[in-house]
């Protein structure tokens, strides 16, 4: 679409699809990637409306032999749950439809056992204790360390299995 006026100059308004470069380095070696434990059959629904963060984590999350159910929005990561048997949850706290925890509150009344992590880019104060309240066991801020991601999910495997 363009815009233009004499004298004042113009706008133009596109949209543009571009693909993602698989072979960029990431913020781990891919080597370092595969040292790290593996967590072979446990089974994640990562609920993230951005694809290159969906693409990025779940990569990372396939390295390290976790099954992953991806859902765009909150609405469908609430559906997708309904339909599956989930060890634990990534959920961005903003998406379109229904935003983290809203979707964390659905799938809440239906399923109390398994963990969710927070996955966001805004982060601030006493964050870690709202998202208590909210259901949430962690988070982990965007963009994230795949190490840190990786120890947080051992952490909670752990927890459970205690």
């Amino acid at each position: 679409e363009l815009e233009s006026q004499e004298g004042k100059g113009s706008t133009f308004h596109f949209t543009m699809e571009l693909k993602i470069n698989e072979n960029r380095r990431l913020y781990i070696s891919e080597g370092k990637a595969r040292e790290l434990l593996p967590f072979d059959g446990i089974r994640v629904l990562i609920a993230e409306d951005n694809p290159v963060n969906m693409s990025i984590a779940k990569r990372f999350l396939n390295k390290w032999g976790i099954e992953v159910a991806e859902a765009t929005n909150g609405r469908e990561a609430v559906e997708i749950f309904k339909q599956g048997n989930f060890h634990l949850m990534l959920i961005d706290l903003e998406m379109p439809e229904m935003d983290g925890a809203s979707a964390l509150r659905e799938i809440r009344k239906f399923n109390i056992d398994a963990p969710a992590i927070a996955f966001t880019a805004a982060v601030y104060d006493n964050m870690q204790v709202d998202l208590l309240r909210k259901g949430f066991i962690d988070f982990v801020p965007k963009p994230f360390r795949p190490e840190d991601l990786h120890g947080k999910i051992a952490a909670l495997l752990l927890q459970k299995r205690a």
